[in-house]
């Protein structure tokens, strides 16, 4: 089984040797439009599953958003479906709503379906993993900071198919027909994160 590289770091840009770009065929990409809000991280892996062949993340995120968990419904005393699932954290577990793809959420579901994955952590701003996912051909899925919402926290998952001296291209599951460029100074002032 092929496996693809995993990170998740606020990236802090600079110019890059290029590499060829990762080409992911149309009929692989899985659309974010057809879920309720929340599922493009998890559309963006199971696009590198069918880019792969990797049949465990095959539905995933249809999958991802049947799952639940029992509650207790003090008002009615009887146990109700959740749109809640247990993120375990290492030292802690949280309750949180299914549908975010983080980064734990996201390495918790690699490791159950045994999907082997490499991993940056937040905050590092080594671009060796992304200089050689790219080089290897590997797509990497890249969370960005939208500024979305009341609180201006949001952000929305992509895949990174190229990083070179001009800039970026990649991928988003909310319109899986095209393929989108940027600059690296649209990247230092939008902000990333990155899942590769």
């Amino acid at each position: 089984m092929r496996k693809f590289v995993a990170a998740f770091v606020l990236l802090f840009v600079i110019a890059c040797p290029s590499f060829a770009q990762v080409s992911i065929k149309k009929e692989h990409r899985v659309s974010n439009q057809v879920f309720e809000t929340g599922y493009c991280a998890w559309c963006c892996l199971e696009t590198i599953g069918r880019h792969y062949g990797i049949e465990a993340l095959n539905n995933l995120a249809k999958n991802r958003q049947k799952e639940f968990t029992w509650v207790w419904n003090e008002k009615t005393k009887s146990w109700e479906k959740s749109p809640y699932v247990m993120i375990d954290y290492g030292s802690y577990k949280s309750l949180e709503l299914r549908s975010p793809g983080a980064h734990q959420a996201l390495a918790n579901k690699l490791n159950d379906l045994k999907v082997k994955y490499r991993y940056q952590n937040y905050y590092n701003y080594d671009k060796t993993i992304i200089k050689n996912a790219i080089k290897n051909n590997e797509p990497c899925l890249v969370v960005v900071k939208t500024f979305w919402g009341e609180d201006r926290s949001g952000s929305h998952a992509i895949i990174l198919l190229d990083y070179n001296d001009d800039g970026v291209t990649f991928f988003d599951p909310n319109d899986v027909k095209h393929v989108y460029t940027a600059t690296h100074q649209w990247l230092i002032t939008i902000g990333w994160a990155m899942f590769c």
